[in-house]
């Protein structure tokens, strides 16, 4: 786990601007800051990071390369109905779940009723 879990840090690192903030949010979940982002801007920077994920081998095991995919979830502060930081996590959170509900390996936007 925490061999995958570097290699997709290096990744992140390796596609986010000097003014972005990535950061580990729990046991498993990553969180990135997207300062002067709008919700289409997050959305593609999640969508190119969830691609180059998918397409990197991991490790080699006996089966051959070891793929990872990741859920993603997205939201963005002024656009949405956000008043607080625990907002902007929150609803970020309930897009993830909705990118796993709906097949995992991929972003989600938030949206309400997610």
């Amino acid at each position: 786990g925490n061999v995958v879990l570097n290699k997709i840090g290096q990744i992140i690192l390796k596609n986010l601007r000097s003014a972005d903030f990535p950061t580990r949010y729990g046991g498993e979940e990553l969180a990135i800051l997207l300062p002067n982002s709008d919700v289409e801007g997050a959305s593609k920077c999640a969508e190119n990071i969830r691609k180059l994920i998918e397409k990197e081998n991991f490790f080699m095991t006996s089966d051959g390369p070891f793929k990872a995919t990741v859920s993603i979830g997205v939201s963005s502060f002024p656009s949405m109905n956000i008043t607080s930081v625990e907002d902007i996590i929150k609803f970020a959170d309930a897009a993830l779940y909705k990118a796993k509900r709906e097949g995992k390996n991929r972003a989600v936007i938030f949206s309400e009723g997610a």
